[in-house]
């Protein structure tokens, strides 16, 4: 079999095994320190951050908010990669007012972001249509439910006592 080019050229440059060990250590430091270099420039990113809200007692939403956002963010390589592999995804927790319409702030949520990321990343833009969240008061009835069911056994089968329907909510 015939051996790439590439691997000639190098066994005709550096004859000896140390010279070639020693060509690869210096281009895999070479290559470290590049990659450090790189790590230290801002970079841009999207998050997909996760929204909470904490709904006053007796109010119910009226249509469900996004639970969702997808933001732009940028900051450092290192702490992006380090959000990346060790961080949780970011999470808003909102608490709402009685009021039956709110707008969410765009400055107040992008402020909670910074907040809870921390670590100079910076927001820079939240790809969402503004929110408006609409609540009304939650009403509860209890319905009774009259079953018209009839159970038939064949000969020899029976109920050992009476039917009973427990519903479960």
């Amino acid at each position: 079999m015939k051996e790439p080019r590439l691997v000639r050229l190098l066994k005709e440059e550096f004859p000896t095994r140390e010279d070639r060990i020693a060509l690869l250590l210096a281009v895999g430091i070479a290559g470290l320190f590049w990659f450090f270099v790189k790590l230290s420039n801002e970079f841009p990113t999207t998050w997909t951050v996760s929204l909470e809200y904490r709904l006053p007692e007796g109010y119910a939403f009226l249509e469900l908010p996004p639970t969702e956002l997808e933001v732009g963010v940028r900051g450092p390589g290192w702490q992006l990669m380090k959000h990346y592999f060790f961080g949780r995804k970011p999470r808003v927790r909102w608490a709402l007012s009685p009021s039956p319409t709110q707008p969410l702030d765009r400055m107040r949520l992008i402020s909670h972001l910074e907040s809870s990321i921390g670590n100079g990343i910076r927001v820079e833009q939240i790809h969402h249509d503004p929110i408006v969240i609409r609540l009304d008061r939650a009403a509860r009835r209890k319905v009774p439910i009259v079953p018209r069911v009839f159970v038939h056994f064949a000969e020899g089968y029976g109920f050992r006592e009476p039917l009973r329907l427990e519903p479960d909510s």
